[in-house]
């Protein structure tokens, strides 16, 4: 057995755990916002909207707009891996895998509510305008060591997680002759310069891409479902039977059953709609809204969206069979083909595309978070050093073998949502105050 094999072996067997955790934690905290993430449905859009009538401010702090901060969120949540999770949680663990992926949007809903709502409440600001936002400053509020802990972790898994996204961006571009390396290399160049001009320009090219990426591959995948309408009963029918019964015959050697839909489809979930990692809760503090409260309403909104995508992509692969054939490489490969059957040439390129603005503003989302981490352990100095190795990890991660990636990612999840579950948990409670109507 290879090194590769034993730890997606060892990953079945104890992951479950950990998501099992956020899963008791998530419904706890469902119960106590009273079902926040559905209740509070009107409010959000009301919020969304009338957000884009205001004006930037023109304070010297760094802050940004209260939806320039969601679409800087979202450009982490709705990355590339909204379109590849659901891919290869189908082929390593069952269609049934999707329900994970469904009741890990329902719920997350509520944690991150609670993560922003927290995260907006304990930022920090310094003489010179910048904040200091994120778990970190919420978790300092619990222990130190928390907060130490989270920022240590936390700035391992984005660098990690942004090495996953390149290599997918690069897996798919390898189709049209174009290097790894040298797919690593533009990424590094565009997510620089955006860096460079902080929070606020991130902000601005969030706002901008954000929408474009979501309305164009989301058209793409519903006009693919809207073809096969006549499987779709079928289809639902097979998630439903993979979720509760183990089929070792179902596709590629795939064993469904529960255990697999918490491992590959809640644990998937909740790692990238970032609901109990906090990592969302980062640009999220950096909104001049003054309110607490409705930013973390607005908040809910990339959940749903996030859980939308992966529900298109999900049934965009079982409704066209790519999930069964083994020659289809893993991940964005399977979705790229049930693409070319419906767009033929166009197919791939308008996946393409939207794959590589996907892995850009992931990447530059991923970054920023972890430059927060970093800046919080090294008092907001080196900044510099954290770009040099951000840039080293894109690199090194287009030459990388994916499921190498995605394992590993898995694996540095634990040491970060396991304190801030803990910590949201406490404060919670704590802080009712925080969290009323």
């Amino acid at each position: 057995m290879d090194f590769i094999s034993l730890l997606e072996n060892l990953s079945i067997k104890i992951l479950w755990i950990p998501t099992v955790f956020i899963l008791i934690a998530s419904i706890i905290i469902t119960f106590k916002m009273r079902f926040i993430q559905i209740r509070t449905i009107p409010l959000m859009f009301k919020i969304f909207f009338s957000n884009f009538s205001k004006k930037s401010s023109n304070s010297k702090d760094q802050t940004i707009k209260a939806n320039r901060a969601l679409f800087t969120a979202m450009s982490t949540t709705i990355g590339i891996s909204s379109i590849t999770s659901p891919a290869i949680a189908i082929r390593l663990g069952g269609p049934g895998t999707l329900v994970g992926f469904a009741v890990a949007t329902l719920l997350g809903g509520a944690v991150t509510f609670v993560e922003v709502t927290l995260a907006m409440a304990y930022r920090k600001k310094l003489e010179n305008g910048t904040v200091m936002g994120g778990p970190m400053q919420y978790l300092k509020a619990v222990h130190p060591l928390f907060a130490s802990w989270y920022a240590y972790a936390g700035f391992i898994l984005l660098i990690v997680w942004s090495a996953r996204q390149a290599n997918t961006a690069a897996t798919l571009l390898t189709i049209y002759k174009i290097p790894a390396i040298a797919t690593g290399l533009i990424l590094l160049f565009f997510v620089v310069i955006t860096l460079i001009g902080g929070i606020k320009r991130i902000g601005s090219v969030a706002e901008k891409i954000v929408p474009i990426k979501f309305i164009l591959y989301c058209s793409g995948a519903l006009w693919i479902i809207l073809c096969n309408l006549d499987k779709l009963k079928g289809v639902l029918s097979l998630i439903i039977h993979s979720a509760f019964v183990k089929d070792v015959a179902i596709g590629a050697a795939i064993c469904g059953g529960m255990q697999y839909v918490i491992r590959w489809g809640m644990l998937q979930a909740f790692q990238n709609n970032e609901a109990g990692m906090g990592t969302a809760a980062i640009p999220h503090s950096m909104s001049d809204s003054k309110d607490p409260f409705t930013q973390g309403v607005l908040s809910i909104a990339s959940i749903y969206a996030y859980g939308f995508v992966c529900m298109l992509s999900g049934l965009v692969i079982l409704m066209t069979g790519t999930w069964k054939d083994i020659n289809i490489g893993l991940g964005i490969n399977m979705v790229s083909a049930s693409f070319a059957m419906y767009f033929s040439t166009i197919g791939p390129l308008i996946l393409s595309f939207s794959a590589a603005i996907f892995a850009y503003t992931t990447i530059l989302g991923n970054c920023y978070n972890g430059s927060q981490c970093f800046s919080y352990i090294t008092k907001n100095r080196y900044l510099k050093w954290y770009l040099a190795i951000s840039g080293i990890f894109i690199l090194v991660g287009t030459l990388c073998d994916v499921k190498l990636l995605w394992i590993l990612t898995d694996f540095f999840v634990i040491p970060v949502a396991v304190p801030n579950v803990i910590g949201i948990l406490i404060l919670a409670f704590r802080r009712k105050d925080l969290f009323k109507d």
